[in-house]
C-alpha cells in the first residue's frame, strides 16, 4: 500500500472525536445550522393542533349552544283582580275573564332562565250618557297589553320543576281615543310570581300565580274611577 494511503488511514484513525462526521439516517429528518436533528413528524403534529384547536372550541360553543335552547308557546290565563275600581252607582265596569299571548324563554345552566311574554286583556267601562266624567271611549272597550320581563330559577327536578320569578313588567292601553282622566299612556311595575314546570314528551306546561304592583296609575278621578295597582293572575305556559 502506497505511503501516502497508510498516512490518509493513520489520520483518520486518531481524528479526535469532535472533528468526526456523525451519520444521520434519513427518517431523522433535516440537519439545522448548528447540527441538532429535528424530527418532520413534529411539523405535522403542530399542523394538527393548529386545525384541531378552533374546531374543538366550534364544538365546545355548539354544545354549550345545544344545551342552552329557547323555547316559545302560548300564555293563557285568568284575572283574579279588575283592571278599574269604580264608585256603586256611579259608573260600572267588567274586566274580561281571560288572557291570552306569548311567550319566550332563554334556558341557562343552573337552572336559570330569562323569560320575556306579551300578554293580552281587554276591559269594558260603562258611565251614564248624561254623566260629565266619561273617562274613556264612547264605546267603552279597551285593550291593554303586558309586556313582563322576568328572571326565572327552577329546582332541580326529572319531570315537575318548581319555579321562581321576578321582574319588570310595562303596560299600554289599545283603543282609547280620549278621556278626561288618562294620565299616562305607559306604566311600569314590579313583578313576582311561582309556578310547576311539567314535562310532557316535547311539550312544557307551566301553570302559576304572578302578583304585578303597577308604579303609578293610568286613570285617577276620586270617588268615580281608578285603575288599580294591584294585580293577581293566574297563568299557564304552553312551549315547545
Amino acid at each position: 500500500m502506497p505511503v501516502s494511503h497508510l498516512s490518509d488511514v493513520t489520520r483518520a484513525s486518531v481524528a479526535p472525536c469532535w472533528c468526526r462526521t456523525v451519520p444521520v439516517s434519513h427518517r431523522a429528518g433535516v440537519i439545522s445550522p448548528r447540527g441538532v436533528s429535528y424530527n418532520r413528524n413534529r411539523e405535522g403534529d403542530a399542523l394538527v393542533r393548529k386545525i384541531m384547536r378552533p374546531l374543538l372550541l366550534l364544538l365546545f360553543g355548539c354544545g354549550l349552544a345545544l344545551a342552552q335552547p329557547f323555547s316559545a308557546g302560548l300564555k293563557v290565563g285568568l284575572p283574579l283582580t279588575d283592571f278599574l275600581n269604580t264608585v256603586n252607582g256611579v259608573a260600572s265596569t267588567s274586566t274580561d275573564r281571560y288572557l291570552l299571548g306569548a311567550e319566550a324563554e332563554l334556558h341557562l345552566p343552573l337552572g336559570l332562565g330569562i323569560e320575556f311574554d306579551a300578554i293580552y286583556r281587554h276591559f269594558n267601562y260603562n258611565s251614564p250618557a248624561s254623566s260629565a266624567t266619561n273617562a274613556l271611549t264612547s264605546t267603552g272597550s279597551v285593550g291593554n297589553w303586558e309586556f313582563p320581563l322576568l328572571a326565572k330559577y327552577k329546582f332541580p327536578s326529572k319531570i315537575v320543576r318548581p319555579y321562581v320569578e321576578a321582574g319588570v313588567a310595562w303596560d299600554t292601553l289599545t283603543g282609547v281615543s280620549a278621556t278626561a282622566t288618562q294620565q299616562k299612556n305607559t306604566v311600569s311595575g314590579a313583578v313576582i310570581g311561582a309556578g310547576l314546570e311539567i314535562k310532557a314528551l316535547v311539550v312544557h306546561i307551566s301553570p302559576e300565580l304572578r302578583y304585578t304592583r303597577w308604579t303609578s296609575q293610568y286613570f285617577t278621578l276620586p270617588n268615580v274611577l281608578n285603575s288599580n295597582q294591584n294585580q293577581a293572575e293566574v297563568l299557564v305556559g304552553i312551549t315547545f
